[in-house]
């Protein structure tokens, strides 16, 4: 608005710019009881099951500005005092407006492809102009299951053929209360979710693809636990307490606490590539690194707009940017710097440390090394065509050599049906757009 029509008179504002300013001013504490209630309301319309949007709509709607759109179409309704209006939700129709100005101010930075409104940086320079959308997905046995916002959805091949669908609705606690959306506490509780949806989802595929005799089912359960204890004991014993162990013993503990995590690090490295070697080697794991490049091709399907067809999904490669594997790769990496500061902080307030202080002082340290993990993996994502962050995520790209292979086509099919069943009635609103999706899978 460059001017103010004032009694038939077109007057330059910044001529009375402080009586405009406190025109509004005045305005506003007038109509401050409205302007409370139509903050509110805009709040609690922002709500989605997509938390990208809830994040990009509360930064544009708060990031500033006088409210002088819904200012004026309040103070019009107050101005009317027509009875007929009573029954109006002036409030709405002021939120709608606000609504209306937000969308249009979006779209002027996309446009213009301006970096800064208000003073502060746009959604658009924040986020970039492609649409973001929280897709993962996991491969299990004979099968994949694909995550969306607000579900997840497993499909796997039984014996006789067919395709076998479980589906899930879930919202994740970080959408729930937006205090566990800080960064690193939502990587922390993000893996911890991941981890029990893939349990559960792994149950279940195994027991599809390979059935049981009822009687049999609670010893399989009870067996299972423990599988599952031992395999938490031997990673934790391979990929941490080993790695530790080997440095103190070949090196002195007491050395600079970089050195001394860099190459315990590299270990760790060592450890994790000759365990995937030999994983790979087992015929139920290739199979299994089928399915995970089937869940990849299908992601990248969905993320680049194309139709959810095996020729499509064929056209694409295995490794994505954003796989598990390149997060555990991350995760890797993330410890030595972690585990060397925590080191240094000790041995400044001790002057040395031993092999038990370290396992102790480390191991509570774990979940913030993912948290610290997850919010790099997000960075290479925004940040594709920086060089850095290119060179960050080479070394995971090359380690899904191992852990995916080019799937059959009934495996690629598999993964379609697990998304689209995933994502349910909603599929058709989503399907025909670009997406950057920002998960780990």
């Amino acid at each position: 608005m460059n001017y103010i029509l004032d009694m038939a008179e077109i007057i330059p504002i910044h001529q009375h710019k402080e009586n405009f300013n406190e025109a509004v001013k005045n305005l506003s504490n007038l109509c401050k009881e409205d302007l409370h209630s139509i903050n509110t309301l805009i709040l609690e319309k922002l709500d989605s099951s997509v938390p990208l949007i809830q994040e990009i709509g509360r930064y544009l709607i708060l990031s500033g500005g006088k409210r002088l759109r819904p200012l004026l179409t309040t103070s019009c309704f107050h101005i009317l005092n027509n009875q007929s209006l009573k029954s109006m939700n002036h409030i709405g129709l002021a939120a709608a407006v606000e609504f209306i100005h937000a969308a249009t101010l979006l779209h002027d930075d996309v446009i213009d492809n301006s970096d800064l409104r208000r003073g502060i940086k746009t959604a658009n320079s924040v986020w970039g102009n492609q649409s973001s959308i929280l897709v993962g997905g996991q491969a299990v046995m004979e099968g994949v299951m694909m995550r969306v916002p607000g579900a997840y959805a497993t499909a796997v091949r039984d014996p006789q053929g067919n395709i076998q669908i479980d589906r899930h609705e879930f919202k994740s606690i970080i959408e729930i209360y937006p205090f566990f959306k800080k960064p690193l506490l939502r990587g922390i509780l993000g893996l911890f979710e991941s981890l029990k949806i893939g349990y559960s989802t792994l149950q279940w595929s195994a027991e599809i693809s390979f059935p049981e005799e009822e009687n049999s089912k609670e010893t399989s359960r009870f067996v299972d636990i423990l599988l599952t204890l031992f395999s938490f004991g031997l990673a934790l014993g391979l990929f941490f307490v080993a790695p530790i162990g080997l440095t103190s013993w070949l090196f002195d503990k007491d050395q600079d606490a970089l050195l001394f995590n860099l190459i315990s690090g590299l270990f760790r490295v060592l450890f994790f590539l000759t365990y995937l070697i030999l994983i790979s080697l087992m015929k139920d794991v290739r199979r299994l690194f089928q399915y995970h490049g089937a869940e990849h091709k299908v992601v990248y399907t969905f993320e680049h707009g194309d139709d959810l067809l095996v020729e499509n999904a064929n056209k694409y490669p295995t490794q994505h940017p954003r796989c598990g594997t390149s997060f555990m790769f991350i995760v890797l990496l993330s410890a030595i710097i972690v585990f060397s500061i925590i080191d240094a902080v000790v041995m400044g307030i001790t002057g040395h440390i031993s092999l038990p202080i370290r396992l102790m002082v480390h191991l509570p340290l774990i979940p913030l090394v993912a948290g610290v993990s997850y919010e790099i993996i997000k960075l290479t994502a925004r940040n594709g065509d920086n060089i850095f962050f290119q060179m960050l995520r080479a070394p995971g790209l090359w380690l899904q050599n191992i852990t995916t292979s080019h799937p059959e086509d009934d495996m690629v099919e598999v993964a379609i049906t697990a998304l689209k069943e995933a994502f349910g009635d909603e599929y058709e609103k989503m399907v025909g757009k670009e997406y950057v999706a920002e998960a780990i899978g």
